[in-house]
């Protein structure tokens, strides 16, 4: 456990502090802030027709990038600096550079800096510019290489600056960058990733979103304590959550690496052709930027720094051994006469309780208890079958099932049992006896986002539904569509 502020690291906090607040400025006589504008005014300017990966355009902005690294000092990781790849039948090329630690140690140890610089490219003739998203995080990145490459002996870890192509058409080049380096370098040395992501709106926003804090020993104390000292407003959070959005942490996260997913958010226009260069906050950005060159290096110069070994429940590459959590959902279904080969209609129905979950590697043994509320429209014998008459069934319904996982996938099917606790007619000629035990077997598939599920189940009653003597022989077949949440 390591403290921000001790002694030991109040010098290397000093020079940062100076470097974040422009004292450490190349032989360029611009200030940051006119760097930034230049930065995202060419990448998201016209010329550049929106940078969709696979594209002329993406690798102009690529060798933009790469310029800017060469000119920072900055060396290729891998001898070279491009990192090429193709997926879905895309070409794509990262950029990546490396700032060397100074500690003949802690030098083999990296943290990851990145940001995407792909953005949509064109849609019938429209230019989408993606200026906060992401020409605002890919300046910004820029620009932190250029100042921790000034203070480069203060750094004892290795910093890697990493631009990732393809990240709007599924997380390309950060998937990839991820993998080579869990192979080249291993993952134990890579002791953080950031994924700079749309940071071009502090001032609309009223904040800096860092996500992840709970991945990393003290880092809501880190990430506040610094935030107090350079006058920013930063909200930290444990983890990320949103199951339908992902930025370049997601691959590093699955590997158990530690993550921070830096944002002002989603109040720009972003996947519009509305998000422009002129609307892009740069005494804010560059703001976020000397924040980011003072955080990036306290981490790179703090040899305490250490994971917490916490993963955010939507990075869990592998379920806990035992699951417990909650679902509800709606089911329909039918009751079928077999000897009179009819159906009735379904009706709109519930279903809510508890999931157990027991996991090997790929086996889950998946049981639940539920209540049930049955709806149908069944047959009035007494009109000639022209009328109808609804029918409601409450049961605690408890299914088991044995389902094969594959990533996020689960599908397999069992058995299940209900307990009727009630079942009422309308009035009617038709009547009754409701079976109390009813027994069938199920096929059930799911799909998970990390701790939440969406399911989908069918089920087929077994033995007869009706228990009086010359009662039809009827059976109930259902569905249910459930959301869940594992704890």
């Amino acid at each position: 456990m390591y403290n921000l502020f001790s002694k030991r690291n109040f010098a290397a906090l000093l020079v940062f502090l100076s470097v974040a607040g422009g004292t450490v400025i190349p032989a360029s006589a611009q200030s940051r802030e006119e760097r930034l504008r230049d930065h995202l005014y060419y990448l998201a300017g016209p010329s550049l027709r929106g940078r969709e990966a696979g594209t002329e355009y993406a690798a102009m902005a690529a060798d933009y990038i790469k310029r800017e690294y060469s000119r920072i000092g900055l060396r290729p990781f891998f001898n070279q600096w491009e990192s090429c790849f193709r997926r879905a039948g895309i070409a794509c090329c990262n950029i990546i550079g490396v700032i060397d630690g100074s500690d003949p140690v802690l030098r083999e140890e990296y943290i990851v800096l990145g940001a995407h610089f792909d953005h949509l490219g064109e849609r019938r003739g429209i230019i989408y510019p993606g200026a906060d998203d992401n020409a605002s995080g890919s300046s910004a990145l820029i620009e932190i290489a250029r100042e921790l490459y000034a203070s480069r002996d203060s750094l004892k870890r290795s910093v890697i600056i990493a631009a990732f192509d393809g990240e709007e058409k599924g997380l390309f080049g950060s998937s990839f960058l991820a993998d080579k380096l869990a192979d080249s370098v291993g993952v134990e040395r890579i002791k953080l990733m950031a994924s700079i992501d749309m940071v071009g709106w502090y001032r609309q926003s009223g904040e800096l979103k860092l996500q992840g804090v709970a991945t990393f020993r003290n880092g809501e104390e880190l990430v506040s304590g610094l935030a107090s000292e350079f006058d920013i407003a930063v909200k930290p959070g444990n983890f990320e959550h949103s199951i339908l959005t992902a930025t370049d942490t997601h691959d590093f996260a699955l590997k158990g690496i530690p993550t921070l997913a830096v944002t002002t958010g989603t109040k720009s226009p972003y996947h519009k052709p509305g998000d422009k260069p002129e609307l892009i906050d740069y005494p804010g950005l560059d703001k976020v930027t000397g924040y980011l060159v003072v955080l990036a290096g306290a981490v790179a110069s703090d040899p305490d720094f250490t994971a917490s070994g916490k993963v955010a429940p939507k990075h869990r590459s592998e379920s806990d051994t035992f699951e417990f959590g909650l679902t509800v959902g709606t089911n329909g279904g039918q009751i079928r006469f077999r000897d009179a080969r009819f159906t009735t209609h379904s009706r709109p129905g519930l279903t809510a309780g508890a999931v157990f979950r027991l996991n090997g590697k790929h086996l889950t043994l998946d049981s639940r208890v539920l209540y049930e509320r049955f709806c149908t429209s069944i047959p009035d014998t007494g009109e000639a079958l022209r009328k109808s008459l609804p029918y409601l069934q409450q049961s605690v319904l408890v299914p088991v099932s044995c389902l094969y996982r594959i990533e996020n996938l689960s599908f397999g099917g069992g058995l299940w049992y209900g307990r009727t606790l009630d079942a009422e007619f309308q009035d009617g000629a038709f009547r009754q006896s409701v079976s109390p035990n009813q027994i069938g077997y199920q096929v059930t598939c799911s799909l998970h986002f990390g701790s939440i599920f969406l399911g989908w189940t069918s089920l087929h009653q077994l033995n007869r539904m009706f228990t009086d003597e010359g009662a039809p022989n009827a059976r109930r077949s259902m569905f249910t569509f459930s959301l869940g949440y594992l704890f």
